[in-house]
């Protein structure tokens, strides 16, 4: 390629795309043959491609009974590709139905008080699952065995309970998930939600509620979850059904998402970033910073040199602006939806001195503590060296 062709090209891309053109040009120059090239670019993009990420999709259903509704469920867990299903209110359950209905699934039932209830976990074939054992009529308690165990507890409670909250503690864990029919709407029935909410204030269970009224009989929300170290979102299920409560769709994002693969691999990082990234020491940024600003006065060339501290700006993470910034960068859209749920629908509290606040939900800032949220943030503001061509570090 001539110096005036790259002349003219170099100008209208950015750093990244700069970076994966004089590749591509490179390789195009170099290869013997048009067909060795080619062989070349289908195995950079074999080995490129990235797994979807492993989100788990859950149903939560309260069928008030099954057998009169398998075919709905089937129909609902196959559109939506369930991976873990919740059924309450499900009634005796016939095995050899079960079995035949959901082939693709494990199945676990925990017996109500009654003939109406009863709660099933179906969990899909290939993750790897134990039960606990549970006691508690209505309460079906399992684990997930991923890279951290997860667990489900399934939980039918209806006015008739001969069991009070105290009686799950014992399979309330830091990374759970608690779902299905409280039979307890937290707006509007004040004396059960103080008595539910308190227990579960107790285990730092964080409420998630979805988007409208899941009795269609009442139009309460009496179906939802809990979670602890867990990240859910949740909303209602838009279509008909023959059920008087609407089922939940959910989706559980599931930690080990590869950022520095598409970081690294893509460029999309500039060589004067340094915080949060690995091989890259703030030190020897700060003394190639001090070497450059002596340079330039030995010579005895301007320079200016500027100090910014963006108060807090880690904790002032902006969701939106972060998405969209990603999915500008090329980030894949899988990844960005993961990022998404991730960031958003999350809930905090406030402890001071042993006394909780109820939760509330946190509408910026990146999650402390996680391996993520560092790259999240870097990769939100890489291009803030555009803004400024002359900057040597960041």
């Amino acid at each position: 390629m001539s110096n005036s062709t790259w002349n003219l090209i170099a100008p209208t891309l950015g750093n990244s795309d700069l970076k994966l053109f004089s590749s591509v040009a490179l390789e195009w120059h170099n290869a013997p043959t048009l067909e060795s090239c080619f062989s070349q670019w289908k195995k950079s993009v074999k080995e490129d491609i990235i797994s979807p990420l492993s989100d788990l999709h859950v149903l939560c259903f309260n069928v008030r009974g099954l057998d009169y509704r398998w075919g709905e469920v089937v129909l609902l867990s196959t559109q939506h590709v369930s991976d873990i299903v919740v059924l309450t209110e499900v009634g005796r359950i016939d095995y050899s139905l079960a079995a035949a209905a959901f082939p693709k699934y494990q199945s676990f039932y925990q017996g109500g008080e009654n003939r109406n209830g009863g709660v099933l976990i179906l969990v899909r074939q290939g993750l790897s699952t134990i039960r606990h054992q549970c006691n508690v009529s209505n309460v079906c308690v399992i684990d997930i065995l991923l890279e951290e165990s997860l667990r489900i507890i399934g939980v039918y409670a209806p006015e008739s309970k001969s069991w009070n909250w105290h009686d799950i503690n014992p399979f309330v864990n830091h990374n759970c998930v608690l779902m299905g029919d409280f039979n307890i709407d937290l707006q509007e029935d004040k004396l059960k939600r103080e008595v539910l909410l308190s227990w579960t204030d107790s285990h730092a269970l964080s409420p998630i509620i979805p988007d409208g009224p899941t009795s269609l009989r009442s139009h309460r929300t009496i179906d939802y979850a809990f979670t602890s170290g867990v990240h859910l979102s949740l909303q209602t299920y838009q279509g008909d059904t023959t059920s008087d409560h609407l089922p939940l769709l959910g989706i559980l994002a599931c930690d080990g998402i590869e950022q520095a693969l598409v970081l690294n691999d893509r460029g999309l990082l500039p060589d004067n970033q340094s915080g949060f990234r690995a091989n890259h020491r703030l030190q020897s940024r700060v003394l190639l910073l001090i070497d450059q600003i002596s340079s330039l006065m030995a010579n005895s060339s301007p320079v200016c040199t500027i100090f910014v501290d963006f108060r807090s700006a880690f904790d002032q993470l902006w969701f939106d602006g972060c998405v969209g910034k990603l999915s500008r960068l090329g980030i894949p859209a899988a990844y960005v939806a993961w990022i998404k749920e991730w960031l958003t629908n999350r809930r905090g509290y406030i402890d001071i001195q042993g006394t909780c606040s109820r939760w509330f939900p946190i509408k910026r800032g990146g999650p402390q503590g996680s391996s993520l949220t560092p790259s999240v943030f870097i990769t939100y503001h890489s291009d803030m060296s555009d803004a400024f061509p002359m900057a040597m570090s960041f």
